[in-house]
């Protein structure tokens, strides 16, 4: 049936993926990749993290690094944070500085709303030409909370972050870093991991998976805009995924000797 072909097809890609790579880091050696052309007009929102790691040597824009240092350090105790919307006037002439500012990059937080700040980050990854786990593997994540059972799952998601590019794991490192810090200080800002996988999965997921954001699919709604139940369980477990990921991120990007063992 279809909950035992998926579980098939994730083991078939694990053992795979460890016959042939067999280990992982965190902050990975990365190697640049081919320029597009039709990227040269753009800086930060919209471009690839191949294309942001040619330009700088860095898979994640600086402007975005300065966007989340700042909230770390500005905004973890904010109610709501990635909750309650910013000003959009604001967040367009933030986006506009952080796209267009190389040096001193910091600066242009000063006197920075936190809520104004949260909302470039969400856009800056909904903004991604792909989205931060990949067309190809966003609906394995999703499958993993939909159709595997509790006893399977971490080592399905393990499997899934391991076939991500290397960018697009170097940063997805980087943001649940992040939001597990945002999180940690619930008690304060209300933001528990389920909060804010809410609020940022369509950010996260934003290839289809979610049929109430602005790039997915209208085919994937009814005639009278009502997502369909297959949608909102999709919804669902997306948001569960980023859930466990933001929970549990420092044992996903950790491979045990025992896995080592298997890839001898």
């Amino acid at each position: 049936d279809e909950h035992n072909f998926i579980f098939d097809e994730l083991t078939i890609k694990f053992n795979c993926l460890i016959s042939h790579e067999c280990f992982f880091v965190l902050s990975s050696s990365l190697s640049p990749s081919l320029t597009h052309s039709h990227m040269t007009d753009k800086n930060v929102f919209g471009v690839p993290f191949s294309i942001i790691l040619q330009r700088t040597g860095h898979t994640l824009p600086r402007g975005i690094q300065a966007a989340l240092t700042w909230l770390k350090i500005n905004a973890l105790d904010q109610i709501g944070i990635f909750r309650k919307s910013g000003v959009k006037s604001r967040i367009a002439k933030l986006k506009t500085a952080i796209d267009q500012t190389d040096e001193n990059i910091i600066k242009i937080f000063e006197d920075q709303q936190a809520y104004d700040v949260a909302d470039v980050v969400k856009q800056y990854f909904r903004d991604l030409p792909e989205s931060l786990l990949t067309a190809k593997l966003c609906d394995t994540f999703v499958s993993i909370f939909q159709y595997l059972p509790v006893e399977v799952k971490f080592e399905a998601l393990q499997s899934a972050v391991l076939l991500l590019p290397d960018e697009n794991r170097e940063v997805l490192l980087m943001l649940l870093e992040f939001l597990n810090q945002v999180a940690a200080k619930s008690e304060h800002n209300q933001m528990s991991p389920n909060n804010l996988a809410v609020c940022l999965a369509p950010s996260i997921f934003q290839n289809g998976v979610h049929s109430n954001t602005p790039t997915a699919s209208p085919r994937r709604k009814r005639a009278t805009g009502v997502p369909e139940q297959k949608d909102l369980d999709a919804n669902r477990a997306s948001s569960q995924c980023l859930t466990f990921l933001i929970m549990n991120f420092k044992k996903i990007f950790f491979i045990t000797s025992e896995k080592m063992e298997r890839c001898d």
